[in-house]
């Protein structure tokens, strides 16, 4: 009888092991994911050089890049911007304590304006990018 109750005990035990390692591995995952954000339009440099002014149009700049965060009417054209940002979480962050002193995070973000003629020719491009840690805690 005492065999029956420890061979039940071990299946259960490594039923429960097994629903631990699960979710451990999930755990581990959502804090990956949760610590990087990104939003809007990443375009490089090498991507906007890829255009040429004169010649290029802006539905051709649209549909290679997509859909631009800011269009704005000129009174000699248009102006459409690309902006995008990236944000990681430094993985000391998530560490008691010590994410108070090493914590913190690295943004980047960049931007890209593009200036139309009234024809809407490529007349000139403006590129720019940004860096910054931000540090919390103490």
């Amino acid at each position: 009888m005492f065999d029956d109750n420890r061979k039940w005990y071990v299946r259960m035990f490594d039923f429960n092991m097994a629903h631990a390692i699960t979710l451990a591995t999930y755990v581990v995952l959502i804090l990956c994911l949760a610590g990087c954000a990104t939003g809007g339009t990443q375009v490089s440099r090498a991507q906007a050089q890829q255009f040429q002014v004169g010649v290029t149009t802006q539905v051709e700049v649209e549909a290679a890049l997509g859909a631009p965060q800011v269009v704005q009417d000129m009174p000699d054209g248009t102006l459409v911007i690309y902006s995008g940002m990236q944000a990681r979480v430094k993985a000391a962050t998530f560490i008691p304590i010590v994410g108070l002193f090493a914590g913190g995070s690295h943004v980047q973000t960049s931007h890209v304006s593009f200036t139309f003629d009234k024809a809407g020719k490529l007349q000139h491009i403006s590129t720019g990018q940004y860096s910054a840690d931000a540090h919390v805690g103490m």
